[in-house]
Formats: structure tokens, C-alpha cells, sequence
């Protein structure tokens, strides 16, 4: 009871009024293995399993081993640690190019199916990739439940014939082969979900962050690591249609808070209790994600109209626009905040305007990567980049034709979904031409 007025009266009063509390959306997650549907598209992650030659302590029974420097490395999934063994097949092999991998956890390798890989030589200088067509399903331990993972591997490294540190020059990519989707219905749509493990740890809901130390320069995008949202009101998923994952979702006018609980296998969306601000933004976008500048939050928004988000610095990550052009093509433009991208001040009672898009500007430079190797090594040689800007200082990624069969802009004949690649032409002070050529995507 509430000042005399019963709760049950008071919740049916609401309701009739039309302000009936609103309800948290519970998504049941489903896992999925990626190759149950291999022409789909699917969320890829990948991470770094550190190889040492010292075995990790524990009870380990080993099969015999090949190679005369095995490597051994962990991969951790939620609360399980699995133990990899880096081998050779034949002892005269250039490079690792098998893997002993403990798959049921019971720290014994002999009685786990054998990983043999395709190797791949490139150069004089030993540099080997090695491929696994084979993936591995595993159980691993997360907040109380076991539940399933399938991954795939890759190597990478230089050689040491001299008997070095071959760790040191190894990189052991385990991929995520799996992932979980879902769906929920809001206002009369219906919208399909996928999370993506983009750290390959098992977890599934690590919100987006910057590596500590990472400098970002003005010509590269902000590189952020975390899982990732799919989500669409489509039939089809499509890579656009991906998200860095945040702990808000703004759907239209909607605001969420987003909870994963991958042990439940569910993702909660709840109503914004808390106090948020207005936000006006200078475009329209399909979506957008901004990220607060001490990864409090990261606010994921999916055609946003009236966005509203809580105070603090926040700085432009990702966005995707649709643009129409004069023979009724659609263009789809994406692009990513750079180093030089400024953070924006949002407080209550202040008015906050995200500026991003519109004018873009097309910048060609030598990257700061290529001056500073000119500078150290003395390097004749450097690399020209070409990058399209926009207002915020950011950097063009994509830019593709959705549809239409007509369009006034030059198409690329390497990608006919793409506008044609610039040419240069690299001039004196005194007009003497010295370089000209065209870019390439990539």
C-alpha cells in the first residue's frame, strides 16, 4: 500500500492511463555452431594464446613428442584452462605444424584427436602460416554452468634454426567458431540478435574497451576491443549490421540497459531507469555507436530518433549511414572515429550536438608509421595512404552499393560494389611531375 492507495489499484490505474510500467525484453540465447550454416554470415573473434617452451604445472600425461622444441600455451575459456602442445610431425618439418590439444580437460593429450596442419612457406627469411582445416568442440565451466564452445587455430612465426627464443616470434591465433542468437519483438517489429565472442574467451559479454597504451594516430581508426551484437529487423543478417558490444541500446526513441548472462543463455533489455540527456546528432544514422571516455558505457544506437544518453565525455566509435544518389541508388557509408577524433561533453541541462558526416574530405598523406621508419632506418620508401575524413575527424571504412542497377558514380572493376579507386599524381614546387598511379582498396 501506498498512502493509503492499494499497489494493485495503483498498477491498474497505470495501465489504463497508458503508463503501464515498462517491461525488461528477455532474449533466450540459442548456441549456434558457425558451420550449421556456412553460407551465413556469422560473428568472428580471435585471441593470442602466448606459447612458452615451459609446460604449465600440473598432472599432465603427454604422448611422445616430435619436434625437438615443442611449445606448450593455454587457452582459456570462461573458468577453463586448456592445455595446447605445439609440435612437428616429422622431426625435419620447417615449422609447428600439429597441435595436441586436451579438448575434454582431463590432463590427459593421448587420448585427444590429433590437429595436423597445412604449412605454408613465404620469403628467405622462414616466415611459415600454418592452417587447420579441423575445429575442436569443447565444455567449458562459466558462472556455475558448463556449456559448449567450438574453436579453430592458427599459426604464425619465423623460424629459429639457431636454437633462440622461437616462443618470442610464434603468434598461436585460436578463432571462435560458435556463437548465440536469438530474437524479440518491439512496437509490431521483429528483430534478430547474434553475440559474438570477438575476445575468443568464452564470455560473451565484455563491452567494448581501448587496450591500455594503444596511441591511436589521426589516420587510423580507434581500434576498440569486446564482444559483439548483431542486430536487424531484416530477415537476412548482414556484416553491417554488427555492433561493438555496449551495456545500452537505443532502438528508435527506446533506451535499454543490456545484461548478457551467457550461463543462462539470455540477454535481458531493460528500460532506462536512470537519469539520461538528449543528445541532437548532425546526421541520421542506421547506427551508431559512441563510447564514454572511461568505458563506463558504450551506447549502441539502431536508427536512433531523439537519442538520449547518460552525462559524461564521449567519443565517436563507429557509424553507418544510407544515402540515396541521383539514379535512385542506395549507398551504404561506414566509418570509424580516428585518434584525432574529439571527445564531446554531454551534462544535463546543457545542449549536446553530435557532428559527425558531412563534409567529407578526401586526405592522401604519408602515414606517421612510414615517417617515423624513414626517419629511424633511413628508409627512401614510404607508404602514400588515402583516406576519406568527415566533420568529427573521422575515417571512411566502407562504402558500398546496396542496390540499384544505376549510378552516376564510377564503379571499381576489382569490386563492382564499390566507387572506382583514385588516381595521383605527386608534383614538385616547381611543377615537375615526379610519381602518379592509382590506389587500392585495402
Amino acid at each position: 500500500m501506498i498512502c493509503g492507495f492499494p499497489v494493485r489499484s495503483l498498477a491498474l490505474l497505470l495501465l489504463l492511463c497508458g503508463l503501464a510500467p515498462a517491461q525488461t525484453l528477455e532474449v533466450a540465447l540459442e548456441y549456434r555452431q558457425n558451420l550449421d550454416d556456412k553460407d551465413a554470415v556469422h560473428p568472428w573473434g580471435s585471441a593470442h594464446a602466448q606459447p612458452s617452451p615451459d609446460c604449465p604445472g600440473g598432472d599432465w600425461n603427454l604422448p611422445d613428442l616430435t619436434g625437438a622444441r615443442p611449445l606448450f600455451a593455454t587457452v582459456t575459456l570462461g573458468e577453463t584452462d586448456f592445455l595446447a602442445v605445439l609440435d612437428r610431425v616429422a622431426a625435419d618439418d620447417g615449422f609447428y605444424n600439429r597441435i595436441r590439444f586436451d579438448r575434454n580437460d582431463n590432463g590427459d593429450l593421448t587420448d585427444d584427436p590429433v590437429l595436423v596442419g597445412d604449412l605454408a612457406r613465404f620469403g628467405d627469411i622462414e616466415q611459415y602460416y600454418v592452417s587447420f582445416d579441423d575445429e575442436v568442440s569443447v565444455e567449458y565451466r562459466l558462472g556455475g554452468a558448463v556449456l559448449p564452445y567450438r574453436l579453430g587455430f592458427r599459426l604464425q612465426g619465423q623460424n629459429q634454426e639457431d636454437g633462440g627464443d622461437a616462443a618470442r616470434f610464434i603468434y598461436f591465433g585460436v578463432d571462435t567458431a560458435c556463437h548465440y542468437a536469438g530474437s524479440f519483438t518491439l512496437d509490431g517489429a521483429t528483430y534478430q540478435v547474434m553475440l559474438g565472442d570477438g575476445d575468443c574467451n568464452g564470455v560473451f559479454s565484455d563491452t567494448a574497451r581501448i587496450p591500455e597504451n594503444l596511441y591511436v594516430s589521426a589516420d587510423q581508426p580507434i581500434y576498440a576491443q569486446g564482444d559483439s551484437l548483431y542486430l536487424t529487423a531484416e530477415q537476412k543478417m548482414s556484416r553491417a549490421d554488427e555492433f561493438l558490444l555496449g551495456d545500452l541500446l537505443i532502438l528508435g526513441e527506446k533506451a535499454f540497459t543490456v545484461k548478457v548472462d551467457t550461463a543462462a543463455r539470455k540477454l535481458a533489455l531493460a528500460p532506462v531507469e536512470d537519469e539520461i540527456v538528449p543528445l541532437k546528432l548532425s546526421q541520421a544514422p542506421e547506427r551508431l555507436t559512441l563510447l564514454e571516455r572511461n568505458f563506463a558505457h558504450c551506447v549502441m544506437m539502431h536508427r536512433p530518433v531523439n537519442p538520449r544518453i547518460p552525462a559524461g565525455d564521449w567519443r565517436l566509435l563507429r557509424y553507418a549511414l544510407l544515402q540515396s544518389g541521383k539514379e535512385g541508388d542506395l549507398w551504404r557509408l561506414e566509418a570509424a572515429g580516428s585518434g584525432a577524433t574529439p571527445f564531446l561533453s554531454v551534462a544535463p541541462g546543457a545542449e549536446a550536438l553530435l557532428e559527425f558526416g558531412e563534409p567529407y574530405l578526401p586526405v592522401a598523406q604519408v602515414s606517421e608509421w612510414s615517417l617515423r621508419n624513414m626517419q629511424e632506418t633511413g628508409a627512401t620508401e614510404a607508404d602514400l595512404g588515402f583516406n576519406v575524413q568527415g566533420r568529427a575527424q573521422e575515417l571512411l571504412t566502407d562504402l558500398q552499393l546496396v542496390s540499384g542497377k544505376k549510378s552516376s558514380v564510377v564503379l571499381s572493376q576489382s569490386s563492382r560494389a564499390r566507387p572506382a579507386e583514385p588516381s595521383y599524381t605527386i608534383v614538385t614546387a616547381a611543377g615537375e611531375n615526379v610519381a602518379q598511379g592509382t590506389f587500392k582498396y585495402g
